[in-house]
């Protein structure tokens, strides 16, 4: 059977493989465990400022980060994945959703 090349893709197909559940959106980059590692510990440990940021800025539901540090916010997934593809062509990103869940989620064990 024959894969796609990346210019074939279209976006959608792009963006199913990159997300994780319905709680990340990251490339995966082989090896790179610790950099994911680093970027879920402080998305639960922003927990309170992120859903303090929602209610000022409730259109912005979707946050990104790259290691331990906030990088952008955004209105759609995809959109912010892009605009992180385009700063870091790396691909060692994560974006996260902002919602009432992040308080009830347990944040990983590392």
């Amino acid at each position: 059977m024959h894969e796609p090349s990346e210019p074939e893709r279209n976006e959608a197909e792009m963006f199913q493989d990159t997300v994780f559940g319905s709680d990340l959106v990251t490339e995966w980059v082989p090896g790179d465990e610790p950099r994911q590692r680093a970027e879920i510990v402080a998305y639960h440990a922003d927990a309170d400022d992120l859903l303090a940021r929602l209610a000022a800025h409730p259109d912005e539901p979707w946050v990104a980060y790259r290691w331990e540090t906030r990088v952008a916010f955004g209105v759609d997934p995809v959109a912010l994945a892009r605009e992180c593809r385009e700063r870091f062509p790396d691909g060692r990103f994560c974006v996260f959703p902002i919602d009432d869940r992040l308080k009830r989620r347990r944040a990983p064990v590392v």
